[in-house]
């Protein structure tokens, strides 16, 4: 039995873009959330909740009987529809919390719910995998050389038993609807340039219908002009299926640009989650402000920016309070004992730092 196609028909009309600078538009404010709780900011303005990541905690063993704690007790929301930006410095733990939540990482710690569903990952692959798809930074490595485009889009479908016939109009579908026509899938994966390459896998990834996407670093490996279509891409299929979307970067332009919240990690913890809105315009934490200063601007004066020195601490160890300490210039003696609470502020952001007061206020110079 036949199951109606999941992707929808190309757009006759599609706005080009210049650039990416020149496609940045200001975000849909999110709504307040609708339950009270005191480990989750609970925002979905684009619909139901759709993923739940609970007090999540990932470990790697390293020689000698140590360990790499890479997720210290991580708790996030995303809502159908919406995007959450992960942005944060190499080692943060921005990749290794979208591996764990498509049951890609060993020895995980929490709890990872899926809409209605709920189960603990203590050390176990999630029996929703299927369900959720990820778009890689390489995609040349993440095509089989060897397969035509028709038969990589199509192997998803196959795996869920859909019928041939079926498979092969909606592999069309999914080909057209980002941007690409039904002659390029007859081709090998070498005979496109890396945008084509990385279109169509999200192609392959949205043509099952996924409930969460991850996306890792997907844009970081191309050009800006390229950049900003495989943005203008992404951000109409994610609206056009409603799929929960876990983006993963770097640059916080590309966050900027596609995302409805963002959490910015550093040593494997959160240290503020707020809208994109009032994270690039009023950031709280100073690692954010930090984070936001080294983006290039001529409206930023430069004692408005926070230049770090020092060293963070190593992987392998245990910081008793804040990891930020070492190099906050802003640092107290309590913040090198106390870890800070993440605490929920009134426009439901989250900081995780001493010198913000529960209302929001930055306590620092």
């Amino acid at each position: 039995m036949g199951i109606r196609p999941l992707l929808p028909q190309r757009s006759r009309s599609r706005r080009r873009v210049p650039g990416l600078v020149a496609s940045l538009q200001s975000p849909p404010t999110p709504h307040r959330p609708r339950r009270p709780d005191p480990g989750l900011t609970r925002s979905q303005p684009h619909g139901e909740l759709q993923l739940e990541v609970t007090k999540l905690s990932v470990e790697f063993d390293l020689p000698g009987g140590k360990k790499v704690v890479a997720v210290d007790d991580v708790s996030f929301t995303v809502g159908r529809g919406q995007t959450i930006g992960l942005v944060g410095e190499s080692g943060s733990g921005k990749s290794t919390i979208g591996r764990a939540v498509l049951g890609m990482t060993p020895k995980v710690i929490g709890e990872i719910s899926y809409g209605r569903d709920s189960e603990a990952v203590s050390g176990s692959r999630s029996k929703d995998v299927g369900e959720n798809q990820m778009v890689f930074q390489d995609p040349y490595g993440s095509l089989n050389p060897r397969w035509k485009i028709r038969r990589s889009l199509a192997e998803p479908l196959v795996a869920r038993g859909v019928a041939r016939a079926q498979i092969r109009e909606m592999v069309v579908e999914a080909i057209e609807s980002v941007g690409l026509n039904a002659d390029h899938l007859d081709r090998l994966p070498h005979e496109f340039s890396g945008g084509q390459r990385q279109r169509i896998s999200i192609a392959r990834a949205l043509i099952a219908r996924p409930r969460v996407l991850v996306a890792d670093e997907a844009v970081s490996a191309l050009d800006v002009s390229v950049q900003a279509q495989v943005l203008n891409s992404m951000k109409r299929l994610q609206r056009d299926h409603d799929v929960a979307t876990i983006f993963i970067s770097h640059d916080l332009s590309v966050i900027q640009f596609i995302a409805d919240r963002v959490i910015v990690l550093y040593f494997g913890q959160i240290m503020e989650e707020a809208p994109v809105k009032v994270a690039f315009e009023a950031p709280r934490h100073p690692y954010t402000v930090a984070l936001k200063s080294a983006l290039p601007s001529v409206h930023v004066q430069e004692t408005e920016k926070i230049r770090l020195t020092g060293e963070p601490p190593l992987q392998h160890t245990r910081v008793t309070g804040c990891p930020f300490a070492s190099r906050c210039p802003f640092v107290l003696d309590q913040c090198r004992t106390d870890r800070p609470e993440l605490k929920i502020l009134p426009d439901s952001s989250r900081v995780a730092c001493h010198r913000v007061a529960a209302d929001g206020t930055a306590m620092y110079a």
